[in-house]
């Protein structure tokens, strides 16, 4: 009786441990069921990666095509330029075969000297524009930059230029806008002749007038240049088509020459030619260093008004 009156007194006590033991072994007996039903065998850093490496197996499976990606297109979250004019119109133009009746003539007020065709028709260097402007001569190879564009192309009688996003022409014919042209447009070529070559004397006379120094478009239809290249840079350039009465048929050059200097002036671009050409307006004689046959020969003559 003492024992149950003790337990009695302390009924609280007890009743709390035995809580406390039944719970710890429902939560322990609970664990382990959990364990065995959701991912039986498995732990749960295994399942987790078992089941990434299935979804990336399923995105690769799906092909993309445009179409995922038009949202993105769409929005332009990129601010894409829109395609400028310049490449709208370089696109109009067959730079292989090129129609220059439907190219509109230069408006920057350059004017084409002359040209020369090279035999390489794919080495950009090999086919040079003269073009003026202003006061000064330069020449030019396909793609170099002029006036803030760049030429595209050099024909026998034309150049097409790219200038401020605008496709333009510069034809040998037709005088520039608002440039007063001076010389007269060039005509075709005579066909080749070879004169004899004079012998070369000191003390030949030539009339200047008839050089006609004041017509540089007749000086440049009389015959064809090409230059003969050293590496990258000119040594002179190779005369044809030389037409018969003409200026350099009247100095004793004749086809298959290469002009390399003309008075001290060495001939390494075509700008060179041209103003050697109007120093003679100057000159009391002309003395010309050309490559014949392998051979240099100077040409001496003297002008006379």
């Amino acid at each position: 009786m003492e024992y149950i009156r003790q337990i009695g007194k302390n009924f609280g006590a007890v009743y709390l441990i035995l809580i406390t033991i039944f719970c710890y072994q429902l939560a322990d007996i609970t664990s382990a069921l959990l364990k065995i039903v959701i991912i039986p065998g498995i732990s749960k850093p295994a399942a987790v990666e078992e089941k990434k490496k299935k979804e990336e197996t399923q995105i690769q499976s799906v092909p993309s095509t445009i179409n995922d990606y038009k949202i993105i297109v769409d929005r332009d979250i990129f601010h894409t330029p829109a395609e400028s004019s310049m490449q709208a119109n370089l696109k109009k133009i067959d730079l292989k075969n090129i129609n220059l009746d439907t190219i509109p003539l230069s408006q920057s007020g350059l004017q084409l000297v002359g040209t020369t065709q090279g035999d390489k028709k794919d080495d950009k260097k090999s086919n040079i524009a003269v073009i003026r402007k202003g006061e000064d001569v330069n020449s030019y190879h396909v793609d170099s930059p002029i006036n803030g564009g760049r030429v595209l192309s050099i024909l026998k009688r034309a150049v097409v230029l790219e200038l401020n996003g605008n496709i333009e022409k510069l034809v040998l014919d037709i005088a520039p806008v608002n440039v007063i042209n001076k010389f007269s447009a060039p005509g075709k070529a005579g066909k080749p002749v070879n004169p004899p070559a004079p012998v070369a004397e000191k003390g030949r006379v030539i009339e200047r007038s008839s050089l006609h120094l004041d017509n540089m478009g007749d000086f440049m239809k009389q015959m064809r240049l090409e230059p003969v290249m050293a590496g990258d840079k000119a040594q002179g350039f190779r005369v044809s088509q030389i037409k018969p009465g003409g200026i350099m048929s009247k100095i004793g050059i004749i086809n298959g020459d290469v002009i390399k200097s003309i008075n001290g002036m060495r001939i390494e671009k075509p700008e060179n030619a041209y103003q050697a050409y109007q120093s003679l307006s100057k000159e009391s004689s002309i003395t010309v260093e050309v490559e014949r046959g392998g051979r240099n020969i100077t040409l001496n003559y003297e002008l006379k008004d």
